[in-house]
C-alpha cells in the first residue's frame, strides 16, 4: 500500500510542494526572475545531486551511530562528548578565528543535531533496546516527533530552537534570512535522512539473513526474487529521476526530504546484491568519506575564498593550474585537520572515562570563554594590533602549555611509573628491586629535566607565532586579501586604467555544450567575441590592494541597498545610467523604445534602491539640477519636481524620492555645450561662468555634513568621421571636445568631484564603433558602469548606521512554511512498514516472497 502511495505522490509531487522562499521581496520583476531561473536550469541537476549527497552523509550518521549503540550498548557520556568534539572541533576553530557564524558550517550542526537524536532514542528507556518491539516502538515515537517538528506547522520547531538560533540579523554570511530560518531550511531538507539510516541499521541483521536465505536457493529462484526487488527499486528510482529530480531548485527543496531516500536504498540494494559485490569497495569513495567533514569545512576557505563568495586564486591567469594547486592544498589540509582532531580527541577525551571527559569539557569551555573575554576587552579598549595579539597569544600559550604539562605529568607518574603491586616469589626479589630502582630513576630523571628541555617548547611556540605573524604581515603588504574586500580610496588613480581585449568563447565546456545542444560540430574555428573590458594596473604595487573586478548584479544590489544614486547630464550620462541599471539587474534597460521621450527624466526603483536620471544637457542645466539636492533646499526641490511634467511614467514617485538626499551624484556634460554655446566669445564667457557655478555646486554637495559623494563623467571620445553634419564635425570634433575637457578641468569641476570617471579611457579604443560619432554600443557603457561600481567601494562605504537600521527592520521568514503533512504522512507509513515488518528496504524486500515458499524475511520467531 505504501509503495502505491509513493508512486502516486511522486507523479503528482508538484501539487503538494508548498511555495518556498525564492528570494527577498526586493528582487526584480517576476519575468526577470523566471528568465534567470531558466538560464540556470542546467545547473538544477547538479544542485539536486549535492542535496542528495548531503542526505547520504546524514543517512550514514543515523546508520553508523545506531549500529554502534545497538551493537555495544555504550551510551555513556564519554561517547557523546567524543563524537561531538570530533564533529565540531574544526568548525569551532574556524568560527573563533574567522568570526563566522556556526550555522555557516551547516554540516557540523546538522550531524551533531541528528547524532543527539539517535543518542536520545537509544539512551531513553534503554532497557527496551533488546526486546522484540521495544526499540521499534521508540523509533516510531521518534518518527512521530520528526513529523510534528518539520511536517506540521504547529510552531514547535521555533519554540524548541529559538534559544539557540533565535537571535541575529539577516544578510549575514551563511544566514541571509537569519539564523532561525537558515537552520530550519537546512534541517528540513534532510530531516528524514538520519531516521531512514536508523531503520536500515536496526533491520540490517534481518536484511542480511534474508539475502543469505535467497542465496542458498537455486539460481533461478534466487535471481528471480532479487530481480523483482531490484526492478521495483529501479522503477521507483526512474519515477524519482523523471519527477522530483527534474524539478527546479525551490520546488526540489520541498520534495527532497520525502523522496531523497529512494536513490539511497536503490544504491544500497544493488551494492549488496551478491556476495562478491559485498566483499569489495571503491577506494575513492572510502577516502572521500574518511575526510568528508574536513573537506566540507575547509573548502569554504581553501578551494573558495571570501567565505565561499569567490574562487581562491593562487596564480592569476592560470585557472587550471590554480584549481590543481587549490585541490592539493585542500586535500593536504583536510588530512592534517583530520589527524589533529583524532589526536586531540584521544588525548583530551579518553574512552570509557566519563569523569575525565566531563572535566576536560568544562576546562575547554572555561578556557575558550576566558580567551573570548580577553578578546572583547582588547577590542573595547582599541588595542587590537598585531603586537598585542602576538603578546597575548605567546603568554596564553605558555600558560596553557605549562598547565597541561603539569597535569598530565602528575597523572602519568601516578599511573605508569609506579612499580607493579604484586607478590613475587623470593627468587624474584632481585628483579623487584631492579624494577623499583628503574621506576625511581625514571621519576627522578623526569623531575630533574634540564632548563633547556623545559624552556624549548615555549620558545619553539613563540618562534612559530612570530613566523606566522611575519607571514601574515608580508601577505598583507603584498596585497593578499579576499576578492570581496573593499577597495581603498588610493585606487581612484588607477580605476580608469584599462583596455579592451578579445576573449575566446570556445572553451572545452562551451564547445561541448554547443555541439550537443545546437549541432555546431562543423565549426572548428572560433569566431571573434565582442571585446571585453579589463584593468591593467601593471604599475600598481600589490600593497595597494587594487583588485578591480567585474561586479555582479547581486553585489551591486547589496551595495546600493537603501541608497539613492542620481545621474545628471546629457545623453552620454543617460546611457551610463542605463548601463548602471543593467548592472543592477534590469537587463532590458536602455532598449530602443520610440514611445519614451528621448530628453526626459527617468526614475527606476529596485526594492529600496532608487536610481534617477535628470536631463541636463548644458552646464547651466546641470548646475540647476544639482542645486535642487542641497539639504537646505529640499522643500523647493520637492515642489520643482512636482512641477516638472517632463518625467516619464517610470518616475511616478519622483516628487517623494527627491526629498531624500542622494548618496551618489554622477554628473557629466560638454558635448552640447560645445555644439550650442561655444560659437562666439560671449557664448564662451557665459559657458565658463556656468561651469564655475557647476564646480561650486559640486563643492557644496561634497563638503560639509551632507555625506554626498559626487562623480564627474568626462565626455567620451568622439568619432569625428561619423558625425552626420558639417556643423558637428566643426564644433564637436575630437580636437574640439579635448579643448572642452580642458575647460572643465581648469575651472575646477574635476577637483570639486569626489571621483572622476574618465570617459575617453574606456571609449578611445572603440571610437570606430561610435555609429553617430558620439554614442556607443551598450557594452561600452557597461564598462563605464563597472568602473563606477568599483569606485563605489570608497564613494559609498558600508554604513554602520544603515546596517543597524537594516538589522532592526529585518523580519525573517517564519519557520514552518516548507512543511508538508501529506508527504509527512507518507513517511510515517514507510516508517511503520520498515519497523514493524522488519524490512530495511521499507517493504520492497517482501516482493521476493512472491517467488519463494516459506518466510523469507526471517521474522517468524526472531527478535529485533
Amino acid at each position: 500500500m505504501s509503495i502505491l502511495f509513493l508512486a502516486y505522490q511522486i507523479t503528482d509531487a508538484g501539487s503538494y510542494v508548498p511555495a518556498a522562499i525564492s528570494g527577498s521581496p526586493d528582487e526584480l520583476d517576476e519575468d526577470a526572475a523566471t528568465d534567470a531561473l531558466g538560464r540556470w536550469g542546467t545547473i538544477n541537476h547538479y544542485y539536486n545531486l549535492v542535496r542528495l549527497c548531503v542526505s547520504a552523509f546524514l543517512f550514514l550518521t543515523g546508520y553508523g551511530h545506531a549500529s554502534y549503540f545497538y551493537a555495544t550498548g555504550d551510551t555513556g557520556l564519554s561517547r557523546v562528548l567524543r563524537v561531538l568534539f570530533r564533529i565540531n572541533a574544526g568548525a569551532a576553530f574556524l568560527c573563533l578565528t574567522l568570526g563566522n557564524r556556526y550555522i555557516f558550517y551547516n554540516a557540523a550542526p546538522l550531524h551533531s543535531y541528528f547524532f543527539l537524536g539517535v543518542y536520545a532514542t537509544f539512551r531513553l528507556r534503554r532497557e527496551l533496546n533488546y526486546t522484540k518491539f521495544g526499540l521499534r516502538l521508540k523509533m516510531l515515537a521518534c518518527a512521530a516527533g520528526v513529523f510534528l517538528l518539520w511536517d506540521v506547522d504547529l510552531g514547535l520547531f521555533r519554540t524548541l530552537h529559538s534559544p539557540f538560533f533565535g537571535g541575529g540579523p539577516g544578510g549575514a554570511t551563511g544566514a541571509p534570512h537569519g539564523p532561525m530560518w537558515e537552520w530550519y531550511y537546512r534541517s528540513h531538507l534532510h530531516h528524514w535522512a538520519s531516521f531512514v539510516g536508523m531503520v536500515y541499521a536496526l533491520n540490517r541483521p534481518v536484511t542480511s539473513l534474508c539475502a543469505r536465505k535467497l542465496e542458498a536457493l537455486n539460481n533461478a529462484v534466487q535471481w528471480t526474487s532479487k530481480g523483482a526487488v531490484a526492478f521495483a527499486l529501479l522503477s521507483a528510482l526512474g519515477v524519482w529521476s523523471l519527477g522530483p529530480f527534474r524539478m527546479s531548485k525551490f520546488a526540489y527543496n520541498g520534495a527532497h526530504p520525502y523522496f531523497g531516500f529512494i536513490p539511497l536504498l536503490c544504491y544500497l540494494y544493488l551494492r549488496n546484491l551478491t556476495p562478491r559485490l559485498r566483499s569489495r569497495s571503491v577506494g575513492l569513495f572510502k577516502a572521500v568519506g574518511f575526510y568528508s567533514l574536513e573537506l566540507y569545512l575547509l573548502h569554504h576557505h581553501v578551494f573558495l575564498a571570501g567565505d565561499a563568495q569567490a574562487v581562491m586564486v593562487l596564480l592569476p591567469g592560470y585557472p587550471k593550474v590554480n584549481v590543481a594547486l587549490a585541490t592539493c592544498l585542500l586535500l593536504f589540509l583536510a588530512r592534517c585537520l583530520k589527524t589533529l582532531t583524532a589526536v586531540l580527541t584521544s588525548m583530551l577525551l579518553p574512552r570509557n572515562d566519563d569523569g575525565k571527559c566531563l572535566r576536560t569539557a568544562v576546562i575547554l569551555s572555561g578556557t575558550v570563554g576566558a580567551y573570548y573575554g580577553v578578546a572583547v576587552a582588547l577590542r573595547s579598549m582599541g588595542m587590537v594590533t598585531m603586537g598585542t595579539l602576538a603578546t597575548v597569544t605567546v603568554i596564553s600559550g605558555v600558560l596553557v602549555y605549562q598547565t597541561v604539562i603539569d597535569v598530565t605529568w602528575m597523572e602519568y607518574r601516578a599511573t605508569y611509573l609506579q612499580p607493579p603491586q604484586r607478590k613475587n616469589p623470593p627468587s624474584s626479589r632481585g628483579n623487584k628491586k631492579s624494577v623499583s630502582l628503574a621506576s625511581a630513576s625514571a621519576m627522578g630523571g623526569a623531575d630533574a629535566d634540564s632548563a633547556v628541555a623545559k624552556i624549548s617548547p615555549p620558545l619553539i611556540g613563540t618562534l612559530a607565532v612570530f613566523l606566522l605573524g611575519l607571514t601574515w604581515r608580508a601577505a598583507a603588504l603584498s596585497g593578499a586579501a579576499t576578492a570581496s574586500s573593499p577597495l581603498p580610496p588610493l585606487c581612484s588613480d588607477l580605476v580608469n586604467d584599462g583596455s579592451w581585449t578579445q576573449v575566446s568563447p570556445c572553451s572545452e565546456y562551451h564547445r561541448g555544450r554547443t555541439r550537443r545542444e545546437y549541432g555546431t560540430g562543423s565549426y572548428h574555428d572560433c569566431m571573434d567575441s565582442p571585446p571585453v573590458w579589463g584593468w591593467r594596473n601593471v604599475d600598481a604595487p600589490p600593497s595597494m590592494g587594487c583588485r578591480f573586478r567585474y561586479r555582479s548584479a547581486e553585489e551591486l544590489q547589496r551595495k546600493l541597498r537603501r541608497r539613492k544614486a542620481v545621474f545628471v547630464g546629457d545623453t552620454a550620462v543617460r546611457n551610463l545610467f542605463h548601463a548602471a541599471c543593467r548592472a543592477v539587474g534590469d537587463t532590458e534597460s536602455g532598449g530602443y523604445d520610440a514611445a519614451v521621450p528621448l530628453h526626459s527624466d527617468i526614475t527606476k526603483t529596485f526594492g529600496d534602491t532608487v536610481l534617477e536620471y535628470k536631463w541636463a544637457p548644458l552646464a547651466v542645466d546641470a548646475a540647476g539640477k544639482l542645486r535642487e539636492y542641497r539639504p537646505s533646499s529640499s522643500s523647493s526641490a520637492a515642489s520643482s519636481s512636482a512641477k516638472g511634467g517632463a518625467s516619464s511614467s517610470a518616475a511616478g514617485s519622483a516628487a517623494s524620492s527627491t526629498k531624500k538626499i542622494p548618496d551618489l551624484i554622477v554628473a557629466g556634460g560638454g558635448a552640447w555645450d560645445r555644439l550650442h554655446v561655444w560659437a562666439t566669445d560671449e557664448d564662451q564667457e557665459s559657458h565658463k561662468a556656468a561651469v564655475t557655478k557647476l564646480a561650486s555646486e559640486l563643492n557644496r554637495l561634497g563638503g560639509g555634513d551632507t555625506g554626498v559623494s559626487t562623480a564627474w563623467f568626462v565626455p567620451t571620445a568622439v568619432n569625428t568621421r561619423a558625425l552626420n553634419s558639417e556643423e558637428k564635425r566643426t564644433q564637436m570634433s575630437e580636437e574640439g571636445m579635448e579643448e572642452m575637457r580642458r575647460v572643465y578641468a581648469e575651472l575646477g569641476v574635476e577637483d570639486a568631484a569626489t571621483f572622476v570617471l574618465d570617459g575617453p579611457a574606456f571609449t578611445r579604443e572603440r571610437a570606430d564603433e561610435s555609429y553617430d560619432g558620439v554614442h556607443y554600443p551598450p557594452d561600452v557603457y557597461d564598462a563605464g558602469a563597472q568602473i563606477l561600481a568599483n569606485a563605489m567601494d570608497w564613494l559609498m562605504p558600508d554604513d554602520d548606521i544603515a546596517a543597524r537600521a537594516e538589522e532592526e527592520a529585518f523580519r525573517p521568514p517564519r519557520p514552518g512554511g516548507m512543511g508538508n503533512p501529506f508527504l509527512g504522512t507518507m513517511m510515517l507509513c514507510f516508517a511503520f512498514v520498515g519497523l514493524l515488518f522488519f524490512d530495511g528496504y521499507f517493504g520492497f524486500s517482501y516482493l521476493a516472497s512472491l517467488f519463494v515458499r516459506g518466510p523469507v524475511m526471517g521474522i517468524g520467531g526472531g527478535g529485533g
